[in-house]
């Protein structure tokens, strides 16, 4: 399941439950960055070996 599959449901009341989606979309996001890094690399060379279209890691 890649992260955009992914549901969350934050439950809370006020401040408490903004706070907490808040951190649950940084935790998710620092997830994502090592593919998102991964696949920047993989089109940088895919590009250099003169493809016209880089190779997703994974469906967006």
């Amino acid at each position: 399941m890649s992260i955009q599959e992914t549901e969350l449901v934050i439950v809370g009341s006020g401040s408490s439950g903004y706070t907490a989606a808040q951190d649950a979309q940084h935790f998710l996001a620092a997830l994502d960055a090592p593919v998102m890094a991964a696949e920047e690399v993989l089109d940088r060379a895919v590009r250099r070996a003169g493809a016209r279209t880089p190779i997703p890691l994974k469906p967006r």
